[in-house]
C-alpha cells in the first residue's frame, strides 16, 4: 500500500512539475510580447471591457452583452478579477500564455497514455510549440493576445481526460464531461462540432450497449445544459436583465453569420494550411497512427479531425 501511495505521489509531483514547466516556458518565450499592443486583437480588448462590466454585475444582458463569444468568457474573467487578477491588456497577454501552457500540458497527459512519456511529449510539443513560440513573433499573427479560442480549448481538453474505463463503469461521469463541454460552448459557440465529436468518440470508446449509451448521453446532455439552464433561470428572475441587450446580441450574431460567405470560409482554410504548416505534420502523424490502430479508433480520430475543420468553416480560428 505504501508503495502504491508513494508511486501516486510521485506521479502527482511529476504532473505538477510538468504543468509548471509548460506554463513557465510559454510565459518566458512570450516575455517580449506581454507588453506589446501590436498586432492588436479587438477580441481581447472586447473581452476585457466585458469582464470589467461583469465584475459589477456577473449576469449577462444586465450591464453587458457578448460579441461572438458566449457569456462564460466574461464571467470567467470577472471571477479572476474578483480574485485579484488585474484585467488589463498586459495581464490578458499573460493569461493567454498561461492557457497555452496548460493546453500543452493537457495534450501531453492525453498522449502519454497511448504513446508513452517520450513520444507523447514529442506530439504535445508539436502542437504546443507553434502556439507558444512562432505566432507571437510572426509579422501579422496575434496569438500573443488573448484569443477567444483558448479557454474553450482548455475546457475540451480537460473533458477528454476522463478515461474510457472509468466512463464505462460509472456512466454518471459523463455529467462532468458534459459540464466541461457546455462551459466550452458557452465560451465560444463555434466549439459545438468539437464538443459533439468528443462525445461520440467517448461513447465509441466505452463499448457499451445501446441502452447504456443512451444513459451516458443523457448524463452528458444534463451536464452540458446545466450552465445554460442556470443562466437562463437567473435571467428570468433577475429584474436587471434587459431584453434590448438580448435582441442586440442576437442581431449582432445574425449579422456576423451573414458575413461568413463561401469565399471567407475558403480563405480560412487557405490560411490554415499556408500559415500553420504544422497542422499537415499532425495529419500525417494521425494517418500513421491510424494505420496501426483498430477501425473503431480510426473512426474516432477521423471524427475529431473533421470536427476541427467544421469549426474552421463555422468561423472559428484554425
Amino acid at each position: 500500500m505504501r508503495t502504491i501511495l508513494a508511486s501516486r505521489r510521485g506521479r502527482l509531483a511529476t504532473d505538477i512539475g510538468a504543468a509548471v514547466l509548460f506554463v513557465a516556458t510559454t510565459v518566458a518565450m512570450r516575455g517580449l510580447t506581454l507588453q506589446v499592443w501590436y498586432p492588436f486583437n479587438a477580441d481581447e480588448a472586447e473581452l476585457m471591457a466585458q469582464a470589467h462590466a461583469a465584475e459589477r454585475s456577473i449576469l449577462p444582458f444586465t450591464t453587458w452583452t457578448m460579441g461572438t463569444t458566449g457569456p462564460v468568457w466574461p464571467m470567467f474573467l470577472a471571477v479572476l478579477g474578483h480574485l485579484g487578477y488585474p484585467l488589463t491588456i498586459a495581464s490578458a497577454h499573460l493569461l493567454a500564455a498561461i492557457l497555452t501552457g496548460i493546453m500543452g500540458f493537457l495534450v501531453w497527459i492525453l498522449m502519454r497514455r497511448v504513446l508513452g512519456n517520450a513520444v507523447g511529449l514529442l506530439v504535445a510539443v508539436m502542437m504546443w510549440l507553434p502556439l507558444a513560440l512562432i505566432y507571437p513573433v510572426g509579422p501579422w499573427a496575434d496569438f500573443g493576445a488573448l484569443t477567444t479560442e483558448l479557454l474553450p480549448c482548455v475546457l475540451v481538453l480537460s473533458a477528454a481526460l476522463f478515461r474510457p474505463v472509468s466512463l464505462a463503469s460509472r456512466p454518471w461521469l459523463f455529467a462532468p464531461v458534459g459540464l466541461l463541454c457546455g462551459l466550452a460552448v458557452g465560451s465560444k459557440y463555434q466549439v459545438v462540432p468539437v464538443a459533439g465529436a468528443l462525445l461520440i468518440a467517448q461513447l465509441i470508446s466505452t463499448h457499451q450497449s445501446m441502452r447504456r449509451t443512451l444513459l451516458e448521453s443523457a448524463w452528458w446532455v444534463a451536464g452540458a445544459a446545466t450552465p445554460f439552464a442556470i443562466i437562463a433561470i437567473a435571467l428570468v428572475i433577475s429584474p436587471s436583465a434587459s431584453l434590448d441587450l438580448i435582441r442586440q446580441n442576437l442581431s449582432f450574431l445574425s449579422a456576423y453569420a451573414g458575413k461568413l460567405d463561401f469565399s471567407s470560409r475558403v480563405a480560412n482554410f487557405a490560411w490554415l494550411f499556408s500559415r500553420q504548416l504544422y497542422v499537415v505534420l499532425v495529419l500525417i502523424l494521425l494517418a500513421r497512427l491510424s494505420a496501426l490502430s483498430s477501425r473503431r479508433v480510426v473512426i474516432t480520430r477521423i471524427g475529431l479531425a473533421l470536427s476541427g475543420f467544421i469549426t474552421v468553416a463555422a468561423g472559428g480560428m484554425p
